[in-house]
């Protein structure tokens, strides 16, 4: 929906505000940030609203917060200001998982991975089956050991790479969309991952995926019918 012209001339204004609150801030309480203004600018989903999180610092240990319904401004680490914005306990799970997912992403590059920094944040606790796809000569490997970015052997990914692009595992949410089957030049297999009580965050490319290791009691390989053959 999109906003009035009084909508978004308010918004301006509280953004200006902002603005002179943070720069206020920065020089009374942490002037080696400099006045530059964000390093970076990330919108975070919550069942509260979304809100923009502004990290002052590359290490995302002091940021910013406009808060909504006229609350003024929160400073401080990623997981305070989440607390402020969504006005949850700082040691909420939720909380702190958004604070280890940023936290994550910044060392992105430290693993010559091609993805940037994301624009959106969304995370949720991941209920029943999603989906993976991986090169059927990765079989007997996931067969044994599940999923896990760093048992990456000679097949390539289903995009080409030949070292995994982020420290997680790329899901989707039906068994059906063969976006990455088809992007595969070889044979591939459809995992059913159970993500039970398991941590979903939103990736850099718009798909889901999940940063910790899914052993093989949670998989399932789907019938023939799901694979992709040479052509």
């Amino acid at each position: 929906m999109k906003r009035s012209h009084e909508d978004v001339a308010q918004w301006a204004a509280i953004q200006k505000q902002h603005a002179v609150r943070r720069s206020e801030w920065v020089e009374t309480n942490a002037p080696h940030v400099g006045q530059d203004g964000p390093v970076h600018t990330i919108y975070v989903s919550a069942f509260q609203g979304d809100f923009e999180l502004e990290e002052l610092d590359a290490d995302g240990t002091i940021c910013a917060v406009c808060l909504s319904r006229g609350r003024g401004s929160a400073f401080g680490s990623t997981e305070e200001v989440v607390a402020q914005a969504t006005e949850l306990s700082i040691d909420d799970p939720w909380v702190v998982e958004v604070g280890l997912a940023l936290a994550r992403e910044r060392g992105w590059k430290s693993i010559d991975s091609h993805w940037g920094r994301r624009n959106s944040l969304e995370l949720r606790i991941g209920h029943g089956q999603m989906f993976h796809v991986s090169a059927s000569a990765n079989r007997e490997s996931i067969l044994r050991y599940g999923l896990d970015w760093r048992r990456m052997g000679p097949a390539t990914g289903v995009a080409g790479s030949r070292r995994p692009e982020l420290p997680g595992i790329f899901l989707q949410e039906s068994a059906d969309d063969y976006f990455f089957v088809r992007m595969a030049a070889f044979q591939t297999d459809i995992w059913g991952v159970l993500v039970d009580g398991k941590w979903i965050e939103s990736g850099p490319s718009g798909w889901w995926f999940v940063a910790e290791p899914v052993g093989p009691e949670h998989l399932e390989l789907l019938p023939s019918e799901y694979r992709a053959e040479d052509e």
